[in-house]
């Protein structure tokens, strides 16, 4: 799943620094985890729904957001990409997110790997 954490993390930090972005992803995060666990609380098999709907609601932070390149399968079946939404979800909730943004412009400075975005 993970080739190399550092890249990988850096690489999504660098993708999700857009506010409008990171409202759809938040929206995604909970969908994504809510689905199964209301399904499991109440057996309502319509909660799966917030669950399969979650990827599409992340790519719709991209569109709208500064990251249109975002491809499907990232969106819809990524478990990397769900991961990193919900470990980005709980560093913004405690106030850590804007020193991993500086944390990745400086990985992306002083590797060999090239920002999938300008900064």
């Amino acid at each position: 799943m993970f080739k190399n954490l550092d890249y990988e993390w850096a690489t999504f930090i660098m993708r999700h620094r857009c506010t409008t972005n990171f409202f759809y992803h938040f929206l995604s995060v909970v969908l994504f985890w809510a689905g199964p666990i209301l399904y499991f609380a109440t057996s309502n098999i319509y909660y799966w729904i917030l669950f399969f709907i979650s990827g599409a609601v992340g790519g719709i932070g991209h569109i709208i957001g500064t990251d249109p390149g975002i491809n499907f399968r990232e969106a819809t079946s990524s478990p990397t990409a769900a991961l990193m939404a919900s470990y980005m979800v709980i560093r913004v909730l405690i106030g850590q997110y804007a020193k991993d943004i500086k944390w990745a412009e400086a990985f992306f400075e002083n590797t060999e790997h090239t920002s999938p975005v300008k900064f």
